[in-house]
């Protein structure tokens, strides 16, 4: 922010913050640190946020859009087009606080990738059918695009607008669930800092 001059700098929590007990110390702390008044916001405020930070960067259109945006402690998806929402739910399944509850060792065993993927698929029940576009966004959705262009650069050019396909998705959990932390840091394109959550992460989006 300092190097291009942000006037403006607005700090936001979500799940994360939204959860915590200690909401009010850890904002305190951070407030008295460096300046910021963190703004914890709801899940519909998340939701709308991070809608117009996609659909502002994309061509207008009539036709019907979900957006899946999936963070560290929660799950958003919106529906609608470049001119409104039509519906949106919020799930509190995020790759931190998912990976944090249910893996039994260091590593996910074949236990632990079986009951996570039986609690996401429980999970994502929507209220809406949708057939149109699906645009995945987020740290997660960024990094599973990388690995599978095996890039280490974040390219925005390339990045925006990849299509991450259901075999590619397969191929990675496969790839995560037969590797160790440090094995998954060697893959070409994977963030060193993403390799113990990136499992999760491919398990949401598939």
């Amino acid at each position: 922010c300092r190097e291009l001059e942000v006037k403006k700098l607005l700090a936001v929590g979500t799940e994360a913050l939204r959860k915590a007990t200690n909401r009010e110390e850890f904002t305190q702390k951070i407030k008295a640190a460096c300046g910021l008044q963190i703004r914890v916001i709801s899940p519909v405020q998340e939701a709308e946020l991070a809608w117009k930070g996609v659909t502002g960067g994309i061509k207008a259109t009539d036709e019907d859009i979900c957006l899946f945006d999936s963070g560290g402690a929660s799950t958003e998806f919106i529906l609608g087009n470049t001119h409104k929402i039509k519906q949106m739910k919020s799930l509190t399944l995020g790759a931190v606080s998912l990976s944090q509850s249910y893996q039994s060792g260091k590593t996910l065993s074949s236990g632990d990738f079986d009951n996570l993927e039986s609690i996401i698929s429980a999970a994502l029940n929507l209220p809406f059918a949708f057939s149109g576009r699906l645009i995945g966004s987020g740290g997660g959705a960024v990094a599973c695009a990388k690995v599978a262009l095996g890039s280490e650069r974040f390219d925005t050019d390339i990045l925006e607008g990849f299509v991450l396909g259901h075999d590619e998705l397969q191929r990675q959990i496969k790839l995560y669930r037969n590797s160790s932390i440090a094995e998954r840091r060697a893959i070409p394109g994977m963030e060193p800092e993403r390799a113990d959550i990136i499992p999760v992460s491919a398990l949401l989006f598939s």
